[in-house]
């Protein structure tokens, strides 16, 4: 069970990384320094609230010299998402869309950063959080950009940022927006 403050109030790494100015990292306690994996995955979510956060995850790997995988991921919980379907509303023009504006992101990405080794995936799950938790698995880091809401704005209305700091899979970078 979580502590009290934890579930009142929100983990204080999210809570830290929403109200800094700066990029901020969160590290899970038992997370093992002598192994942080190989390249670094950014979340790119569908408005620019990942534009800095894909920045700072492109400089990072540059300067490690590692690879970096960007993440679009995208999709609805499936108590929605099947009634949609059943309906004719399928989700593939969603689907299309980001993998258009990922495409588009990662060749300008490659255009900046020429010697950058960098990839694109548009990934539909019932969870982007959990899409990128387990795409993050066994890399140095997750980046991701955030919108700045207060706890309040968490609280109403959801937040990728906040579920993959509730699992951390690997070192965290919240970017504000640029």
């Amino acid at each position: 069970m979580a502590p009290v403050g934890v579930v009142g109030t929100g983990a204080r790494g999210l809570r830290v990384s929403v109200a800094a100015k700066v990029p901020t990292a969160v590290i899970s306690c038992d997370w093992e320094p002598a192994a942080p994996g190989e390249g670094i995955v950014a979340g790119v979510g569908p408005d620019d609230s990942s534009a800095a956060a894909v920045e700072f995850a492109a400089e990072e790997a540059l300067s490690r010299g590692e690879c970096l995988e960007l993440i679009s991921a995208w999709g609805l919980p499936p108590a929605i998402s099947k009634p949609a379907e059943a309906m004719g509303g399928g989700l593939s023009p969603v689907g299309a869309e980001y993998e258009r504006d990922l495409a588009e992101r990662t060749e300008a990405l490659r255009a900046k950063y020429p010697t950058l080794n960098v990839t694109g995936s548009s990934v539909e799950g019932p969870s982007p959080a959990k899409v990128l938790l387990d795409r993050a698995r066994d890399h140095r880091m997750l980046v991701l950009g955030t919108h700045g809401r207060s706890a309040l704005g968490r609280l109403l209305l959801g937040s990728v940022g906040s579920g993959a700091l509730a699992g951390l899979a690997a070192p965290t970078v919240i970017v504000p927006r640029g």
